[in-house]
Parts: C-alpha cells; sequence; structure tokens
C-alpha cells in the first residue's frame, strides 16, 4: 500500500532523481534534500499510517527517455492502485509545501442575528457552490492524475477536501462549503471489476467524458508542449481497455468522424498559446494545436466514411487516414445564396496564418455530418486545402458551419487522404 503525490514542481528541482544519483538515493533519500512539498508529504503519509510514498521527481530518473517513457505508460497503474493521492493544493512551486498554508475564510454574505443568551451572534453564508482555484489546477498532468486517482486528500487553501469514487469533492468534516469540481473521472468500473451500472456505462456517457476531457485540458500549462498526448496516456490507456476501443492521437476509433468536429477557441481565451501547428500530431487531431478546443455537439447524421487509416507509433509519419465524403467549394455552390447577407456559412480557421492561406488557394468543405443546435439543423465540415506535392492529399485548416442544407445537392461524392 502507497500513497501518490500530485503537486506544482513549479520549475527544475535540484534534487531530481538521475542517473547519476541513482545508486545513492536508491539507499537513502534524506529528508533535508527533499523540497519543501515533498517533506510535507511525507509528514502526511506517515500520518495517515503509511509507509511509502510515490513522487514523480523521485521515483522516475528524469533524464532517462527510456525510463520516462516506462513510467509514463504505467501512470494509469500508479495513480490507480494508490491507496489514496495526496493534492498539494496551495503550493506553486515545490519549494513552498502545503501543510503551513492557512487562510482564513472571508464568506459572501455576513450578518448578525441575536441568540437566546442576550448577545449577538454571526452567521456567515454563500450565494452559490464555491469554485476551488489552485496553483495545481493549472497544471496539465494533474488532470489525469485526478481522474486515475479512486481516492484524494485535497490540501486546500481553507479546509482539507476529500473526493472519492463515492462522494463528490466536499470538506473532511461534511460540514461548511459546497464545493464544485470542474474535473470528470474516469468510470467507476475501472476501479471496482464488480461496479454495477453507472455514469460512463453508456455511449453517450462515454463521448460526454472524452468531449469533457478534450476540453478542459488544454486550459491547462504544459511545461513542454511536446507532453500534450503523453500527460493523457494513463487516461486513454484505462479507457482502451474498459471501453474496447482505440484512441489514436486523441480521437476514438468508434466515434471517430464526430470527434473530427473541433475547433480552436478564440486567440483571446488562449492566452500565451503558442500559435502553431505541431508535428507531433496529424492536422486532423486536436493535439496538433496548442490552446483550448471546443466540440460542435453529436451528430444526428453522419455523412463521412473511414475507407482505411495509416497510424504509425506516435511522433512518427504518416498519420493518413482516406475518407469517402461529400466534398465542394464555395464556387461549386449557387452564387445567389453567396451574395446574400444572411451568416449561413460561418468558418474557424485553426491559425491566424490560416486566415491568410485560404484566401490566396482554394479551400474546400469535407462535409462530415448533421447536427442539432436547438431547433437549428447544421452541417458541419472540415475546411482542408490540397497539399501541392501530393495530389489528393490534403490537411486541414478549419471547421466550419452551414445553415443552408441545400449545399448538400451542390456537393460532389470523392475518396481523399486527410494528413
Amino acid at each position: 500500500m502507497y500513497v501518490a503525490l500530485s503537486y506544482c514542481w513549479g520549475g527544475e528541482q535540484p534534487g531530481n532523481l538521475v542517473g547519476t544519483t541513482l545508486e545513492r538515493m536508491t539507499e537513502e533519500i534524506r529528508m533535508e534534500e527533499l523540497e519543501q512539498t515533498v517533506r510535507d508529504a511525507v509528514v502526511a503519509t506517515r500520518k495517515l499510517g503509511f509507509r511509502y510514498l510515490w513522487v514523480d521527481a523521485y521515483c522516475i530518473i528524469q533524464d532517462c527517455a527510456q525510463d520516462k517513457a516506462n513510467e509514463i505508460g504505467d501512470m494509469a497503474l500508479i495513480y490507480k492502485n494508490a491507496a489514496v493521492m495526496i493534492a498539494a493544493g496551495t503550493a506553486a512551486r515545490a519549494r513552498d509545501g502545503f501543510l503551513a498554508t492557512s487562510r482564513t475564510y472571508l464568506p459572501e454574505e455576513e450578518f448578525r442575528i441575536p441568540m437566546s443568551s442576550g448577545g449577538l451572534g454571526t452567521v456567515y453564508l454563500r450565494t452559490g457552490t464555491h469554485i476551488p482555484r489552485h496553483a495545481i489546477d493549472t497544471r496539465g498532468w494533474v488532470l489525469q492524475e485526478f481522474m486515475l486517482s479512486s481516492r484524494i486528500l485535497f490540501f486546500s487553501e481553507y479546509e482539507l477536501l476529500w473526493q472519492c469514487q463515492e462522494t463528490e469533492l466536499r470538506g473532511v468534516t461534511g460540514e461548511g462549503l459546497e464545493y464544485l469540481q470542474p474535473l470528470e473521472s474516469l468510470p467507476w468500473l475501472a476501479f471496482n471489476d464488480e461496479a454495477g451500472s453507472n455514469f460512463g456505462g453508456q455511449e453517450e456517457e462515454k463521448r460526454y467524458i472524452w468531449m469533457t476531457v478534450v476540453e478542459q485540458y488544454p486550459r491547462r500549462l504544459l511545461s513542454d508542449p511536446g507532453d500534450r498526448l503523453d500527460a493523457l496516456k494513463g487516461i486513454t490507456l484505462e479507457l482502451q481497455s474498459l471501453w474496447r476501443d482505440t484512441n489514436s492521437f486523441g480521437l476514438w476509433k468508434k466515434w471517430f468522424i464526430e470527434q473530427l468536429t473541433w475547433s480552436k477557441k478564440d486567440c483571446e481565451e488562449d492566452g500565451d498559446a503558442e500559435d502553431v501547428r505541431s508535428a507531433r500530431a496529424p492536422s486532423w487531431s486536436w493535439a496538433s494545436l496548442n490552446g483550448r478546443v471546443r466540440y460542435t455537439g453529436l451528430f444526428t447524421t453522419e455523412y463521412a466514411k473511414i475507407r482505411s487509416m495509416t497510424l504509425l507509433e506516435e511522433r512518427t509519419s504518416p498519420h493518413n487516414m482516406v475518407l469517402s465524403c461529400p466534398i465542394l467549394t464555395l464556387d461549386d455552390m449557387d452564387q445567389s445564396r453567396l451574395d446574400e447577407d444572411e451568416e449561413w456559412i460561418t468558418e474557424y480557421p485553426e491559425l491566424a496564418e490560416v486566415s491568410l492561406e485560404i484566401e490566396d488557394r482554394e479551400t474546400e468543405y469535407l462535409i462530415l455530418g448533421k447536427t442539432m443546435l436547438g431547433d437549428l439543423e447544421l452541417l458541419i465540415a472540415l475546411m482542408v486545402v490540397e497539399d501541392d506535392a501530393c495530389g489528393g492529399v490534403y490537411r486541414r485548416v478549419g471547421l466550419a458551419t452551414f445553415i443552408d442544407m441545400a449545399v448538400l445537392n451542390s456537393a460532389r461524392d470523392k475518396v481523399i487522404t486527410l494528413k
């Protein structure tokens, strides 16, 4: 039995495990060498009655790529099998610590009432649920650490919190603030093979869980943007086993066409997100971009079909997908419709440079399917441009929606390769 620690590094830790210190640290790790957050975690682990504590900085050889790859592959088991995870919620850096952190709770409403003793008492009220905001909530790796843990002891700024598969986030006393934690959890079946029916077992619930993960995860920060897929690997491996499906670059095979309907959020919402497309993933994957993404909705009708996929090991290429689908250009559409003022087509380019590029090159619209937005029917299409060097090979540059179903009459059925 062991405890796992989830915390913010806040920069390099000088005492990390590296190849040159492996032999010595295998024999002994001195308490005074540890950063304060890790020291506090050791104290908490002992108080809880456990002997072992898993800390990434001291359990992964930080300068060994192979050891990192092995441990990342085991991340689901590490956090899932921990007796409890300690979350150092208030420590922005490893050297900050979390046990000495204390802040008096300042309520939104305060008023005095007369007491039976003749004196005055004070009542404090909040007008709604409290959403905790801590430094740890901004860390990219923490999302999977939370989702993979069956029990979490969260050291918050106001009180000690508890969360498990059967209890939503709450103070350990069961009193005080009512908390809202905007994190999804893995279905209970991931932790207990004998669990009965629960949320996450139905197809719609599975899609909701994953879309929520994809929309929440990019809000968080990664010191190395190249970790964008690795920091979710534990979750995807666990869900692949549970759902008996395959995840490729952040998209599930069973709902692949529908999960192509992501779009990048407005640049101002992305803060300092670097506006580039990365080679770490193909253009059709949300993981090819930094910054936040969102999904349009679930399909009522699917038009595009996958003919074949060439997906090699991640970080190698090519990652091509052959689709049969309706495809069209603006020239294919009714010109009188184009001249109207009505906003019947909405485009979501993914990069600033793409807006300029698609003005100079013919953009084609690859129609994926149809969805409902309230009472409004929408056609969802990928914006693609053809690769100059390879005829019939396209790359994604954005997403578009049409409110006129008649554009389907102008579309041509075509087989294309999307890279």
